[in-house]
Parts: structure tokens; C-alpha cells; sequence
């Protein structure tokens, strides 16, 4: 393929993941521990059972703030093309790569580099489970990537604080076909 342009900052955040695909994918013995998403007062929320809320579903950023219009340029553009209103409806454009593809086309982008939850997977507080849930959301991000491969192009999120899950989730995605990693500026995500 002939590039253009490239976007070398995409995300593919949690507010736009499958609400059960956590808790879906987990191993028996650690489903208790991972996050998945359950209305709340302002909407749905990405929760633990353990009392951690991680974010709105369908909302602005990686945390999955609410919206509000006039705070930000870059973010009342997104909303202009209804984004989230689509999240409200429980549309999640950007977690869909066909609807992304359509967005892509539109912006005139012909490939994208795309991050992922390697951040707020350190909002569990168990490393453990976090590492749990950077290998769901890497297979989750290679079936993602593969209906595009050359256009969508997904960075791997590697665990952190335990070198050798690390290590080996290097090799598994690398097995995978995942083209990149994405990886803590420190050791503990401080």
C-alpha cells in the first residue's frame, strides 16, 4: 500500500472496548478480579468487583470521562460527528474496525498506529490481573487489526513489573502477528 498519511497516535481505550470482554476471556480463577461494565448514575462504567471504577463506557479519553462541550477543541470536533451520542447508544465506533475504517477514510488517513490500556490497567492494583488483562486486550487488538492489517496497526501492551510475563508476552505477540509494542515509561507506571 501507497501511504500518505499516517496517524502515529490512534488509541484504542477502554471506553470503547467489548463492555464483557475482560471477565469473558479470563480464566476461570481470576474473572473475579477483572473489570467489566455495569450502568451507573451517569451511564455505563467500567467497574471491579474489588471497587474500582475505571472509566465510563463510551466516553471522552482513556478514562472514559464525561463530555463536556466547550473544555476541549479537539474533543467538542469528535463529538460533532456524533461519537457520543453513538456511545450513549452503546455504538462503539471506534472499537469496531470496520465503522473505525469508515472514519479513517473520511479524515483522508490511510494507516493508523494504535495504543492501547497499557495505562489504566495499573489502575487495578494487582498485577496479576493486569497483566490478565493486557493479553486479553492483545488478542482482543489482533483479531481487531486483522480485518485492515496494513491499515490498522496495533502496538501490544506489555505487563509490567515482572520482566520475565513481559518477555514472554514479547514472543506470544510477536507469534501473533502484533507489529509493535507499547511499553511503561517506568517500571511501576509512576
Amino acid at each position: 500500500m501507497q501511504y500518505r498519511r499516517i496517524s502515529a497516535d490512534c488509541h484504542l481505550d477502554l471506553p470503547w472496548l467489548p463492555p464483557e470482554l475482560f471477565v469473558s476471556e479470563a480464566p476461570r480463577a481470576i474473572k473475579e478480579r477483572m473489570p467489566y461494565v455495569e450502568e451507573g448514575p451517569d451511564g455505563p462504567q467500567w467497574v471491579t468487583k474489588a471497587g474500582v471504577n475505571m472509566g465510563g463506557w463510551g466516553g471522552v479519553g482513556s478514562v472514559g470521562g464525561k463530555f463536556v462541550p466547550g473544555q476541549n477543541y479537539r474533543v467538542d470536533k469528535m463529538a460533532e460527528t456524533g461519537l457520543y451520542d453513538a456511545g450513549k447508544r452503546r455504538e462503539a465506533r471506534p472499537g469496531d474496525p470496520h465503522l473505525r475504517i469508515k472514519e479513517m477514510e473520511k479524515d483522508g488517513v490511510d494507516a493508523e498506529i494504535i495504543f492501547g490500556i497499557l495505562g489504566v490497567a495499573s489502575r487495578l492494583e494487582d498485577h496479576e490481573a493486569a497483566n490478565e488483562m493486557l493479553r486479553i486486550y492483545n488478542d482482543f487488538l489482533r483479531g481487531f487489526c486483522s480485518h485492515y492489517p496494513d491499515r490498522q496497526i496495533g502496538l501490544a501492551c506489555l505487563p509490567y513489573g515482572d520482566i520475565e510475563a513481559a518477555a514472554k508476552e514479547v514472543y506470544r505477540v510477536a507469534k501473533l502477528g502484533l507489529k509493535g509494542l507499547e511499553l511503561s515509561c517506568s517500571w511501576d507506571m509512576e
